[in-house]
């Protein structure tokens, strides 16, 4: 019986005891001047649709592989994608993504990729070079169908972004 007792005193009385030690002694007072971060480090919400604004498909040049694009930009692409101890190929853009067509200039990019295995779907995904690094400008979620070429991509994503009425098109990736 005392065994009993003890079993439950420490499987059930001790952590609710400790849980509401810890819900008083981890209250924070009214004052305190530590929990607001100056308004300097506030970081703006990046504008996908004043991004995608400076976004020039004119300006892009086909690439065949996922090596062609800008630096810069390949490291974008994998950041959080790649684990590592995963070494990639210079063509993998990691992610379990297979890089299709593409085009880059030293401002825009377009960028085709195939996601998924048993059914298979081709994304693009528009970038632009503003403040000194590559963001993403916008994101067609849906299925782009299955350009061949880069000229396929291109026509796709312009006549997307002219008539969707996709709200998954809008820009936010």
């Amino acid at each position: 019986m005392a065994a009993n007792l003890l079993s439950w005193v420490s499987c059930i009385a001790v952590p609710i005891l400790v849980g509401l030690v810890g819900l008083v002694g981890c209250s924070r007072s009214q004052d305190d001047s530590s929990a607001h971060a100056p308004d300097s480090a506030v970081t703006p919400a990046i504008n996908h649709v004043d991004l995608f604004r400076q976004y020039d498909p004119a300006s892009l040049v086909e690439v065949t592989k996922f090596s062609g694009l800008p630096e810069g930009l390949r490291t974008m692409i994998r950041v959080g994608n790649v684990t590592e101890d995963h070494v990639l190929s210079d063509d993998d853009p990691g992610g379990g993504r297979i890089f299709v067509t593409g085009g880059a200039s030293t401002t825009s990019a377009l960028v085709g990729y195939q996601v998924g295995d048993y059914l298979p779907v081709i994304r693009g995904t528009a970038y632009v070079y503003s403040g000194g690094e590559w963001k993403v400008a916008k994101v067609w979620q849906k299925d782009v169908g299955y350009p061949r070429t880069f000229g396929d991509l291109l026509f796709i994503t312009k006549y997307l972004s002219k008539h969707s009425s996709d709200d998954r098109n809008d820009g936010t990736p």
